[in-house]
């Protein structure tokens, strides 16, 4: 934060890269390195940041904690594309997300309940998008997944200020 105030952007991308490879587990590092991709235009908003996790995940070194990082990576690319009005490309960044949560669990079974909770949310992303598809199968489908993965995430707020509780009721009264 040091060095961008000073605008030397080089060397805090670069101190920024370090810092990642000796603390990996780092959240408020990794908000950094997708605030920085952002701001610097480095990626497209939505699908780049998934790109950048997934050469992080390709590298021979790369932490047993990435793959979470590159789950929740993909779950915000699906809530951006749901902001803008793309719900097939959000119910594809959702179905990633899920594969690399579940994933990271059995590469790190010490991030089990988060991922189980951001899975429950992704599968209520999922609801949500079949539910505006008009697709009440597949909604209640993704809803009942959610609750069976993790019923106490069903009061979270999403960031579409959406809860799998919600969604649950929207599809229900519909139906």
């Amino acid at each position: 934060d040091f060095l961008r105030g000073l605008e030397a952007t080089g060397h805090s991308a670069r101190f920024l890269d370090e810092a990642l490879m000796r603390y990996p587990d780092s959240w408020a590092l990794h908000e950094r390195l997708r605030k920085r991709l952002l701001e610097d235009r480095q990626v497209d908003a939505i699908d780049g940041i998934e790109t950048v996790y997934g050469r992080m995940l390709a590298s021979p070194d790369a932490s047993p904690s990435l793959t979470w990082f590159a789950g929740y990576a993909s779950f915000l690319a699906a809530e951006a594309h749901r902001r803008v009005g793309n719900p097939t490309q959000a119910g594809k960044a959702y179905a990633r997300s899920i594969d690399l949560f579940e994933n990271a669990v059995m590469v790190d079974d010490s991030r089990a309940d988060s991922a189980s909770h951001h899975i429950a949310l992704g599968y209520a992303g999922l609801a949500r998008v079949a539910y505006e598809l008009q697709d009440d199968s597949a909604a209640v489908t993704s809803i009942l997944k959610s609750f069976e993965v993790s019923p106490e995430s069903g009061g979270t707020l999403d960031g579409m200020l959406l809860t799998p509780v919600g969604t649950a009721r929207a599809i229900l009264v519909r139906l």
